[in-house]
C-alpha cells in the first residue's frame, strides 16, 4: 500500500495555509457550533454559539467569580441532545474538575466535580464521551484522563456515568494502575524539562464503541503505554459504572523529546500514536506496527503554523498510515 505522509505534508507547506488559534469546537444539531478559546486561563467561561450568520455568547454557570476556568473541553452527544463542557477550575478550593452539562432546551444542569482540588494542580485535560445501553436504558459516559503535577507527573483518569440528567457514578483511577504494566527495567532516558510526558485519549473501537483507548508516557522514559479501558457496572443490581482495564502494553522508546518546557503532544487515529513538538522546528514519530518511525522535522512560521501541520498529520496517517513508501524507480 502506497502511503505517502510525508508527500502530503509538503504539498501543505508549499500551499501556506492560514494558522488556526487554540479553540475548541463541537458541532451540535440544526448546524449549531459551539467554540470557546483553550489558550489562557479566565475569570469566567464563555461560550461562543455560531448559528448561520449570528452568534451569541453563553456564559458557563458558576464560572462568573474570582476562580480562574482553564483548559475547556466540549463535546456534543446527538443521542441525548446534550452539550457537555469540561474545565479546571482554579480558585479556592484548590484545582478542581468540573463538567457542566446543557440541554437541547437551553437548560443547564448544575455543574458536578468530577476530582476535586485538594493538594492538586492539574494539566492536560482530555475529554471523549461514549454511550451503552444497561437493560435497555441508555446510558452516557464521560471519560476524562489528566496529568496531576508533584514530585512526578501522575496519569489519572476518571469515568462519569450518567441515565438521562441522572448522575449515576463518577471514580477516578490512575492510569498506571489501570493499565498494570510492569515497570521497565531499561535505563533512564534523557526526557528534556517538559512539564509532563505526553498522553492521547480516543473512543476505543470502531462506530459507537463504549470505552476508549489511553496512550500515556511516563517520567525518564519516552516510551509510551497503552490501554484500552471498557466501562462495566460493578454488579448486575447497582447503578455504579467503573473503568475496567484491559492488559496494557509499552512500546519502545520513542527517543522524541521537547526542547523546552512544553510537552511532548500527541494523539491517536486508526489505532496509530502519533507524538509531535509542538514548536517552529516540529518533530514527529508515529507508532505504527510495533515500531516508531525515524524522528521527523518540518519548520513552522506564521503562514503555516503548528496546528495546520497537526491538522495534515492527523489527515494523513489516517488515511495512509505512518511510512512513506519511494516509489518504484522507472
Amino acid at each position: 500500500m502506497m502511503k505517502r505522509l510525508w508527500l502530503a505534508i509538503l504539498l501543505l507547506l508549499a500551499a501556506g495555509t492560514a494558522g488556526a488559534a487554540q479553540v475548541e469546537t463541537a458541532l451540535g444539531e440544526e448546524n449549531m457550533l459551539w467554540s470557546v478559546d483553550r489558550s489562557t486561563p479566565r475569570k469566567s467561561l464563555v461560550l461562543t454559539l455560531r448559528m448561520g450568520d449570528e452568534q451569541q455568547y453563553v456564559l458557563v454557570p458558576t464560572t462568573d467569580d474570582s476562580a480562574l476556568d482553564a483548559a475547556p473541553r466540549l463535546a456534543w452527544d446527538a443521542a441525548s441532545r446534550t452539550l457537555f463542557v469540561m474545565w479546571r477550575r482554579v480558585g479556592a478550593n484548590g484545582d478542581e474538575i468540573r463538567l457542566a452539562r446543557r440541554y437541547a432546551s437551553g437548560r443547564w444542569a448544575p455543574p458536578i466535580v468530577v476530582a476535586d482540588g485538594v493538594e492538586a494542580s492539574r494539566t492536560g485535560l482530555q475529554m471523549v464521551v461514549t454511550r451503552t445501553k444497561d437493560q435497555n436504558e441508555p446510558i452516557t459516559l464521560v471519560h476524562a484522563a489528566w496529568w496531576t503535577l508533584g514530585a512526578k507527573p501522575v496519569a489519572e483518569y476518571a469515568l462519569t456515568a450518567f441515565q438521562g440528567a441522572e448522575l449515576l457514578s463518577t471514580s477516578v483511577d490512575s492510569l498506571e494502575q489501570l493499565a498494570a504494566v510492569l515497570a521497565s527495567n531499561g535505563e533512564d532516558e534523557d526526557t528534556g524539562k517538559a512539564e509532563h510526558p505526553p498522553m492521547a485519549m480516543v473512543r476505543s473501537g470502531e462506530g459507537d464503541g463504549t470505552g476508549v483507548e489511553v496512550a500515556f508516557g511516563a517520567p525518564r522514559t519516552t516510551s509510551m503505554t497503552r490501554v484500552r479501558l471498557d466501562p462495566t457496572k460493578v454488579s448486575p443490581n447497582a447503578r455504579i459504572w467503573r473503568p475496567s482495564g484491559k492488559q496494557g502494553r509499552r512500546t519502545p522508546a520513542a527517543l522524541l523529546i521537547s526542547a523546552s518546557s512544553a510537552p511532548v503532544e500527541s494523539f491517536i487515529i486508526n489505532g496509530n500514536v502519533v507524538l509531535y513538538t509542538p514548536e517552529a522546528r516540529f518533530r514527529y514519530v508515529v507508532f505504527e506496527d510495533g515500531k516508531w518511525t525515524p524522528v521527523r522535522m518540518l519548520t513552522t512560521d506564521d503562514k503555516v503554523t503548528t496546528e495546520d501541520v497537526v491538522r495534515e498529520l492527523r489527515r494523513s496517517v489516517a488515511q495512509h498510515g505512518a511510512v512513506p513508501v519511494t516509489p518504484d524507480a522507472k
